[in-house]
């Protein structure tokens, strides 16, 4: 009896026992429950706290027209983390009847320009490059906020012609029988309603002094930062008056800009003794810090590939440009991304005969004439590499191009996506140029000047992959639809590996190496190289669409480029 009154008294006290675990396990989630509860009434408004501030960049995006939340921020999110001063008085804000917000740029400090010669007073952090170099932010906006005069575009002209060309700093050209069609073409992607703009530079160098090696940024032109060019379009607005183009953002940018970003190379080649000189452009639908990424990468396998070479001393320049129409993750976003590609092939060629033709046919030519031995090498993948090879062939836009037609040593064209007729009007069908709708449409402006190869001595090596949907269902050069239309073409383009792998199994990265290795420097820049990369660049990757088009972040990559470089750029 008593071991059955101790078996069930055990009982009881077990039971008990996982009764009182029980309850207290309830009784937590109660009290989870309830912080959680709480947490949300906190977050949906229940407590009463005022409203957060808002940034000056915010007040100085509405004035420049970039204040697209979901899209324009992503072209210049690098000035999120400026050291900026935001201590303005609450004074010079004001609100209309809409509850819209002013800030009053006019009775701000107007002193406070970023330029070379307070070089590292507005420091910049987070996302960055991770090696000493540059970052040359362009923007697009309303060409009305850049003061620039309207084009027609039904016009080709020699007074329409003269007004576009004039205000954005090229050469005024004479229409004639010969170059209508060039002209016009270029005419059409300088009248677009918006243009683009040099919003601003940053540069990245080693900290000095720094107990732990790093890389540190600083701003030496920041146009959302200059409270007189901000005042000038603000007073324009204001007053229901034409923006000024003399002094204004676009013309700032070309002055000042540019300027600060010449003296500060200067001062950077004449403190270390750089041996080359990169300038990277990414492509369609890439925001200021993915390009930054893409540039870390690219750029940091090259450096992997090229560790044993003590004497190599590279400098690095990084172009980003408003290269997307949407940033969103809906099938309207997807759509809008679709329609998108006509204007952004065009916005390449556009960022190509303008600020990158400034940039490397102007400030960086003056800089190699004072350092001969400097290389320059161009780097562009997709439309970037769109960017690069007009950029090259637009050096004859400015006012003096025998002055830059020897700056490239090198350009690199990764999964290039610009049609082939661009080296001969004879390369694409007559449809595919008629087609409004045809990714080839008015691709049809062939480099001409390819065929005098004395005037460009750059050699040209563009990199293509079988498994890169993108550019060959676009009939591009980085698919194999516009490769395969190459060959009997010996006179203009040299095949690497030298034999036909289109029906065969994709040939093996070493054996493009390899090719690459044997190429005769002597007879350089006289013929395109055309690379078959299927042997690495073959994989999808995550969020990219196109197949294997944005296979090219990889060590392969980066060894490719150092060859080329060793080659062609020694």
């Amino acid at each position: 009896m008593a071991n059955k009154n101790e078996t069930a008294l055990r009982f009881m006290r077990t039971n008990v026992s996982k009764a009182t675990v029980e309850l207290k396990l309830a009784l937590s989630h109660v009290v989870r429950f309830s912080c959680a509860l709480t947490m949300i009434l906190v977050i949906s408004g229940c407590a009463s706290s005022p409203p957060a501030k808002q940034k000056q960049l915010r007040f100085s995006e509405e004035i420049v027209g970039t204040n697209g939340e979901e899209l324009e921020w992503n072209f210049h999110s690098l000035l999120e983390y400026k050291n900026n001063d935001n201590d303005f008085s609450e004074a010079l804000i004001t609100t209309d009847s809409n509850g819209k917000q002013t800030l009053d740029f006019c009775n701000l400090s107007q002193s406070k320009k970023s330029t070379a010669d307070n070089d590292g007073q507005i420091a910049q952090r987070g996302h960055g490059l991770q090696f000493p170099g540059y970052l040359v932010g362009i923007e697009k906006t309303q060409r009305s906020m850049l003061g620039l005069e309207e084009g027609p575009t039904s016009i080709c002209s020699d007074e329409v012609l003269a007004t576009i060309f004039k205000q954005s700093f090229l050469k005024i050209p004479i229409l004639n029988s010969e170059n209508q069609k060039s002209l016009c073409f270029m005419k059409r992607r300088l009248d677009d309603g918006s243009r683009m703009f040099l919003s601003h530079v940053a540069a990245f160098r080693p900290v000095a002094g720094a107990p732990i090696e790093r890389i540190g940024g600083s701003l030496i032109y920041d146009a959302y930062g200059r409270n007189d060019l901000l005042c000038k379009v603000q007073q324009a607005r204001g007053s229901n008056q034409a923006v000024p183009y003399e002094g204004g953002i676009f013309q700032t940018g070309y002055e000042d800009g540019l300027q600060a970003l010449k003296k500060s190379l200067e001062k950077d080649l004449g403190a270390i003794p750089y041996t080359h000189l990169f300038i990277y452009v990414m492509g369609w639908n890439t925001g200021e810090a993915e390009a930054i990424e893409n540039f870390n990468n690219l750029f940091g396998y090259m450096l992997d590939a090229a560790k044993k070479e003590t004497a190599f001393r590279p400098l690095f320049i990084g172009i980003t440009w408003p290269s997307a129409w949407s940033f969103g993750t809906g099938l309207w976003d997807d759509i809008w991304r679709v329609i998108s590609f006509w204007n952004k092939k065009n916005d390449a060629d556009e960022l190509g005969m303008t600020w990158a033709n400034y940039l490397l046919n102007d400030v960086i030519a003056g800089i190699k004439r004072e350092h001969q031995s400097l290389r320059v090498v161009l780097v562009g993948h997709s439309f970037g590499a769109r960017v690069a090879s007009r950029t090259l062939y637009s050096c004859n836009l400015l006012p003096n191009p025998e002055s830059c037609r020897q700056t490239v040593d090198l350009i690199i064209g990764l999964q290039s996506a610009f049609g082939r007729s661009r080296f001969g009007s004879t390369f694409a069908p007559t449809w595919q140029e008629t087609l409004l709708i045809h990714p080839m449409h008015h691709e049809g402006i062939p480099y001409t000047d390819f065929s005098d190869f004395s005037q460009f001595p750059a050699q040209q090596a563009y990199l293509w992959s079988r498994y890169d949907s993108a550019t060959s269902k676009t009939a591009m050069m980085g698919g194999i639809d516009a490769i395969e239309r190459t060959w009997g073409k010996q006179e203009i383009f040299e095949h690497l590996p030298d034999e036909d792998f289109s029906n065969n199994d994709a040939p093996p990265t070493a054996k493009l190496i390899d090719d690459v290795r044997k190429l005769d420097p002597s007879k350089r820049m006289k013929k395109i190289l055309l690379m078959d990369g299927s042997g690495f660049v073959r994989h999808d990757t995550p969020y990219h669409g196109g197949g294997a088009h944005s296979d090219i972040y990889n060590r392969e990559t980066g060894q490719l480029t150092w060859e080329l470089v060793r080659k062609f750029a020694p």
